[in-house]
């Protein structure tokens, strides 16, 4: 049977925390080169909420002065954990980074500003000599928790599986499993021939009438589908659940949208998965569901994969539309936008989603390409 309608699909990727281990780099102390042990007591207590707020992130925390209690954190956080150290003094980041960097590990540095330069100012050359290192210099708190969202999207990653069907578009490295592998760590599988017939046969006709009920109870109104038009849909999406549930996939990418559209629309079950936390691309755009798949990391939000449907220069107006629009984009627990259910506007028929986002909404476009370049600019709906 497949996965009944409103069950959260667990993936892989959060079946555990990720470790991180939290260095305290140096010595805290009243002298005007580090800051104080009240300051460094605060960052403690900060990383503690955040991990509260985050919700799959463990910290290790512990004090280092010397390449060998470095060392022992990181073995004690774990051979996957990336850093998040904090400068106690402007000394310390140099004492404990080599023992990092040796290790090829990911590390942010947060630094509260002081007097002296010897510690911040290290890291541009850190980086040009290729240490993966972002520095956080600020006296805002609260980046500690932005710095560990973005650190734990590497562990992620490597614990993530996506489930795909070509044919693929995008960049080819995308839809190469041994090259998303090394750089991402993501595993590529595929949907073996013939599974996607198998588990839509079986699917529950009353949990497919009550999936189709909920989509036609919710929407703002019903434009053109048939409810046979929704209870098909309703079938799609559940075999969708049931593929992405056996895999115990993080992701779903499938090329073949067309040759399923018959049985039913697959298009809301994308917007659906989308919805619960799992990325979901089609049209084979492998590139867009790596980048939805990082994001969702980072941000546990969904991303709307868009179509570049025209550029208005008059208006400076970039279009975007698609057929598999994600309701919750602030979050698995955001309310839902309002939306119409509509025909598909290229085969004209079908059932798919109008969401109506808030309009002065401001947004991000990005998208990851070759597998080591993110494009991004920003803008407002």
């Amino acid at each position: 049977m497949a996965a009944k309608a409103g069950v959260s699909i667990r993936a892989r990727a959060a079946d555990s925390k990720v470790r991180i281990a939290a260095i305290i780099a140096g010595t805290p102390g009243e002298r005007s080169w580090s800051p104080s042990e009240a300051e460094i007591a605060t960052a403690r207590k900060r990383l503690a909420e955040a991990e509260k707020n985050l919700g799959n992130v463990e910290f290790i925390v512990g004090q280092a002065n010397n390449a060998r209690q470095t060392e022992q954190l990181l073995a004690k956080a774990g051979p996957d954990a990336p850093v998040l150290a904090i400068s106690a003094d402007i000394f310390g980041p140099r004492r404990v980074m080599p023992a990092i960097f040796k290790q090829r590990r990911a590390v942010a540095l947060f630094h509260l500003p002081v007097v002296g330069g010897h510690d911040w100012c290290l890291v541009k050359p850190w980086r040009e000599e290729g240490h993966r290192i972002t520095l956080f210099n600020t006296t805002d708190y609260d980046e500690l928790e932005r710095a560990a969202a973005l650190l734990r999207v590497i562990p992620l990653l490597r614990r993530s599986r996506v489930l795909v069907s070509p044919p693929f578009k995008g960049t080819p490295e995308s839809y190469a499993p041994d090259q998303v592998r090394k750089r991402l760590g993501v595993e590529v599988l595929r949907i073996a021939e013939g599974r996607y017939d198998e588990a839509m046969a079986k699917v529950d006709a009353a949990a497919a009438e009550a999936e189709a009920k909920e989509w036609l109870d919710e929407a703002k109104g019903i434009v053109e589908p048939t409810r046979e038009d929704v209870v098909k849909a309703a079938r799609a999406s559940l075999t969708l659940d049931q593929l992405i549930a056996e895999n115990r996939a993080a992701g779903l990418c499938v090329g073949t949208c067309m040759r399923w559209l018959p049985r039913g629309f697959p298009c809301l079950g994308f917007s659906r998965l989308n919805d619960r936390g799992i990325p979901a691309a089609c049209d084979g755009d492998m590139d867009c569901l790596l980048t939805m798949l990082i994001f969702q990391h980072v941000l546990n939000r969904a991303g709307f994969l868009g179509n570049a449907a025209g550029v208005d220069t008059a208006k400076n107006a970039f279009h975007l539309s698609h057929c598999s629009a994600p309701l919750r984009m602030e979050g698995p627990r955001s309310p839902r936008a309002p939306y119409l259910l509509r025909r598909h506007a290229e085969v004209r028929g079908g059932a798919v989603t109008e969401v109506h986002y808030r309009i002065g909404q401001e947004v991000t476009f990005t998208k990851l390409v070759h597998l080591n370049t993110l494009l991004v600019f920003t803008g407002k709906l």
